[in-house]
């Protein structure tokens, strides 16, 4: 019987991941066809006859870009299920030669990253449960690390540690097994560091949670040494969440991969991923799609048949896991706070943290007017003139005074990100209380539709967005929105479960209240605070993805410009060892970033 079960589990997990893959591969076709440009022309390599007509219609004749596009999607599913993904029109080869040709790069980096984040992770958690000196050191060195985004700190340890000290190579992946190793080390480092504060703040929350059930307190109160009160009472009980966490971090290496790839110039999937969408390089785009969705789906399938056993093991108390079972055993979507919390005044982080939003937003309502220079007025004299009297941050690489060039930015650093989170919690909002609410057949389409969303590389979205209406102000607000609608979706729609399930919610049912009075009247006292304190702490995240894409060059263009912009320009100055143009925007991004955190943890420790 249990092996039935299991049978059947595993064949829902692939017939759902098939669903997924062909709705998501459906969804990049469609995307990719609305772009702009001739796939054949983009795709043709740079020979001096690329734009001659009979040329371009003898290669769309060749990659079957003469077809119509109902045509080119079915043969591309049937090459798919024959085991071949398709030609490269970029590159003139197999998809999957190509893809191989470049998979050392790719899986040497996530490796390493992963080593070091998952065990840094454990490692930094398990201190901060074990020893209560270590704690505050260790809250505040994921908070530091969770704020200073990968291509940031990838562009100052190539200006220090490559180009300055050079102690590792700044470009490239190497040739042979020693320099490949040589020369990755240093992205992986950047990449791991990325996911590491996650996976320490969940196993720290995790083990001390399990430390404060009765059980744990038990076998305190028995005379437990810490340590094995650690290993055999608190790990038992945290691991779920925590291999739950660490699994998503592990899966969506690939579009942090192709931020680290780019910032490094390393020839890996990521790198292919963002060119061959300028291309149109439809076969290559839905492989590595299918890539994606793969890890997506075998992590999945692992953490429940993770589940299952514990299930086995310790009884049906060991189904609770997961991330959503994990914030609400942190703390709970419903709590009635935090009772224990010092009063504001007492509290000068968080005071400090309100003070620095508030010099931010004053900056850039004011910024014009106190930027010492024109921040688009280049001095060409003075190309990388040094932090001085003169200039107090330096100048870049056309004269213009670093610090004006970082205050004119202020303005559309805050703005976007704060559109990016009305427009995401409005639909995600939306979608997680319809399918709660609802149920039944509507809540199956919407949570598949869901599930189409988380198993899409975020990078991948706001690519294909960003190709279709072009860069500027609108494309990135739109991509980042749509990337966030399915986590915040997931999230309400837990919550409203939650909420419609409680003792109250059904005495409602019994006196005659209606569906729409339960969600409009009580559903929304409970969830309303959930919703605000996500929101806040989200214009966080998606400033940091905002600043993303005008690093990779899909974001603002000038003379509009964002903090990511100037660190893209910073980054050249870095292959130089000229560090000063990058230090700026990295520290507004930082400073915004871990002031927004601090007072979305601390509403929320206050109102959920």
């Amino acid at each position: 019987m249990r092996q039935a079960l299991l049978s059947l589990l595993i064949f829902r997990r692939v017939l759902t991941a098939l669903t997924t893959a062909l709705l998501a591969s459906l969804l990049v076709f469609l995307a990719l066809e609305g772009t702009p440009g001739n796939a054949a022309a983009l795709g043709s390599g740079g020979e001096g006859n690329d734009f001659d007509p009979d040329m371009i219609r003898r290669r769309e004749a060749q990659f079957g870009l003469d077809l119509p596009a109902p045509i080119r999607y079915l043969s591309w599913i049937a090459s798919v299920f024959r085991g071949d993904l398709g030609q490269s029109i970029q590159f003139r080869m197999p998809v999957a030669d190509l893809l191989v040709e470049r998979a050392p790069v790719t899986l040497g980096l996530a490796a390493m990253a992963v080593v070091l984040s998952v065990s840094g992770g454990l490692l930094l958690g398990w201190l901060a449960a074990r020893f209560r000196r270590a704690d505050g050191t260790v809250v505040g060195v994921t908070a530091l690390f969770s704020a200073l985004p990968g291509y940031a700190l990838g562009t100052l340890a190539i200006a220090i540690f490559a180009v300055r000290l050079g102690w590792f190579p700044s470009f490239g992946a190497g040739v042979g097994q020693v320099e490949r190793l040589h020369h990755l080390l240093l992205p992986a480092i950047v990449l791991g560091l990325g996911g590491l504060p996650l996976i320490a703040r969940i196993t720290r929350s995790s083990l001390k949670e399990e430390l404060a059930k009765p059980h744990s307190l038990m076998a305190q109160a028995r005379g437990a040494a810490s340590g094995s009160l650690l290993r055999r009472h608190a790990s038992p009980g945290a691991w779920p969440t925590i291999a739950a966490i660490s699994g998503l971090e592990i899966a969506g290496l690939l579009g942090g991969a192709a931020v680290t790839e780019t910032v490094f110039g390393l020839p890996g999937w990521g790198e292919l991923m963002v060119s061959s969408v300028g291309t149109k390089d439809f076969a290559v785009v839905q492989a590595l799609l299918l890539v994606s969705l793969a890890a997506y789906v075998v992590v999945n399938l692992l953490l429940d048949l993770h589940r299952i056993v514990r299930q086995r093991r310790y009884g049906a108390d060991a189904s609770s896991v997961g991330i959503a079972g994990g914030v609400t055993r942190a703390g709970g979507y419903l709590g009635a706070g935090q009772p224990g919390s010092s009063p504001l005044r007492r509290d000068w982080v968080t005071v400090a943290a309100i003070a620095i939003l508030i010099g931010f937003c004053l900056l850039a309502i004011t910024g014009p007017l106190l930027a010492p220079y024109d921040p688009l007025l280049p001095e060409l004299r003075l190309p990388y003139a040094p932090p001085g009297a003169e200039h107090l941050l330096g100048t870049d690489a056309v004269g213009r005074d670093v610090l004006s060039r970082t205050i004119a930015a202020t303005r559309l650093s805050l703005l976007l990100p704060i559109a990016v989170v009305l427009l995401s919690s409005l639909v995600g909002t939306v979608v997680g209380v319809v399918a709660a609410w609802r149920g039944g057949w509507l809540d199956t389409v919407l949570a598949r539709g869901i599930d189409v969303l988380l198993a899409f590389p975020g990078l991948l979205i706001a690519i294909l967005v960003v190709a279709r209406l072009g860069p500027g102000t609108v494309a990135p607000v739109l991509a980042v929105a749509v990337g966030a609608v399915g986590h915040i979706a997931v999230l309400i729609r837990a919550a409203t479960h939650q909420v419609l399930g409680q003792q109250s919610m059904t005495a409602y049912r019994l006196q005659g209240f209606g569906g729409g009075w339960l969600a409009a009247r009580r559903a929304s006292r409970h969830l309303l605070p959930l919703i605000s304190t996500q929101a806040i702490t989200n214009v966080g995240s998606s400033l940091l993805w905002l600043a993303g894409l005008s690093f990779l060059g899909l974001g603002l263009q000038p003379p509009d410009a964002d903090w990511g912009l100037l660190l893209r320009d910073g980054r050249e100055a870095a292959m130089q060892g000229i560090w000063w143009p990058a230090v700026a925007p990295t520290l507004s991004l930082v400073l915004f970033v871990l002031a927004i955190h601090r007072v979305g943890e601390k509403l929320r420790e206050r109102l959920l």
